[in-house]
């Protein structure tokens, strides 16, 4: 019974931190780049949409208007084979970089994998790299039409990431068991018990 006494101020606290949370600015944030994202829109004509992340304020979701085309494609060939689709999504992040919060296209994304979808279309995804390790979860993916038309970019890059990748441990010392502290064992504990290496 004393175990169920700790879960409902839990739930209670947990749901008031996500409202809060929510509140905060109401869930929306600036661009990281509002002017890419400008001349985004007048580059597509005034098709673009721009979602951006609630927390980083990256470019998540970047979308045409059905039948629209997205970024400076006016004059463009449409991309057919998968070289030029590799080759309009560098073009593309390149152009409007500033509002994913890319840096550097060839430095901080990894090599196009290409796939295609039942109803012709083609689906360009790059992972995000930082000095050359992969970022969990972070990648892009450009999404072509059956016509060859890019018409979104979707995915999850996080900028500004600052830290020192190079492990701080040897392969032999992380393969080491842990150790454990030095620790009483306590009256309540029936079935743990300490370790010490």
């Amino acid at each position: 019974m004393a175990r169920k006494n700790w879960l409902l101020p839990v739930i209670l606290t947990s749901m008031s931190v996500s409202m809060s949370a929510t509140a905060q600015g109401n869930g929306r944030r600036e661009a990281l780049d509002p002017g890419s994202v400008a001349r985004l829109v007048a580059d597509s004509g005034g098709n673009a949409q721009v979602s951006v992340h609630s927390a980083t304020g990256a470019a998540r979701f970047v979308r045409a208007a059905p039948g629209g085309k997205l970024g400076n494609q006016r004059g463009a060939a449409r991309a057919f084979g998968d070289d030029a689709k590799k080759a309009r999504t560098a073009e593309f992040l390149t152009n409007y970089a500033g509002m994913f919060g890319i840096t550097s296209v060839a430095g901080e994304l990894g090599e196009a994998r290409i796939a295609r979808d039942r109803q012709g279309g083609t689906h360009v995804t790059h992972k995000q790299l930082y000095r050359g390790v992969p970022v969990f979860a972070a990648e892009l993916k450009s999404h072509f039409d059956a016509a060859g038309e890019l018409v979104a970019v979707n995915g999850t890059f996080i900028p500004g990431i600052a830290l020192n990748p190079r492990p701080t441990r040897s392969a032999a010392g992380g393969c080491a068991p842990a150790t454990w502290p030095s620790a009483t064992a306590t009256a309540s504990s029936t079935s743990s018990t300490a370790r010490r290496t």
